[in-house]
């Protein structure tokens, strides 16, 4: 897993040695925060560090800083003023593993029967009676796949390829869900067995 490159929370030896900084040339901060950065910590975690500095202003610094004569300064600072300037290593962290939500299917049979009755079901027109028992079946096989196998609606249309309001209207229109929704869509059909 890739490291997280955010929220790096710098060691507090870090922070106290820019606080030893303080009263010396800025060229040796600068310095000091462009090793870091070389490091890869992240602006966020040196601006922390050094307190009174925004990130902005620390990616300002470190791009006018000489990758080499910031080492140097380091080095100088540890050697002759016997400093602490740590450079550590940014902590291992991983990222939380996501996790797959599982999605509960319809089973093998109701998935089969949905899509045997769909091409008929869809040929029912107004009153007429042919191919009615099969749209019945077909919205009461909906619904079970829905409130019994815990299906939702939007799994229920891809499986079928309709688009999910198709679904909703029929589920309204026979009588399995209610709604306050005006539309055609939800005109309750007629000349049909109650549920």
């Amino acid at each position: 897993m890739p490291k997280v490159l955010k929220n790096h929370k710098m060691p507090q030896n870090v922070r106290d040695g820019f606080e030893s900084l303080i009263g010396m040339p800025v060229r040796y901060r600068d310095g000091y925060m462009r090793v870091l950065r070389d490091k890869g910590w992240t602006l966020q975690s040196i601006a922390d560090a050094v307190g009174d500095i925004s990130r902005e202003r620390v990616r300002q610094i470190i791009v006018s800083v000489d990758p080499s004569e910031a080492e140097a300064r380091v080095k100088f600072l540890r050697a002759s003023k016997e400093m602490e300037l740590p450079t550590p290593e940014i902590p291992e962290r991983e990222e939380p593993e996501k996790l797959d939500r599982l999605s509960p299917m319809p089973s093998a049979e109701t998935l089969t029967r949905l899509r045997e009755l769909k091409p008929l079901a869809s040929k029912v027109r107004y009153r007429h009676s042919k191919y009615r028992d099969e749209a019945e079946e077909y919205v009461s096989l909906l619904w079970h796949a829905h409130s019994v196998e815990g299906v939702s609606v939007y799994r229920l249309a891809k499986l079928l390829d309709i688009v999910p309001a198709g679904i909703e209207s029929r589920l309204v229109r026979y009588g399995y869900k209610s709604t306050n929704g005006v539309s055609v869509n939800y005109t309750p059909v007629k000349y049909r067995k109650s549920v």
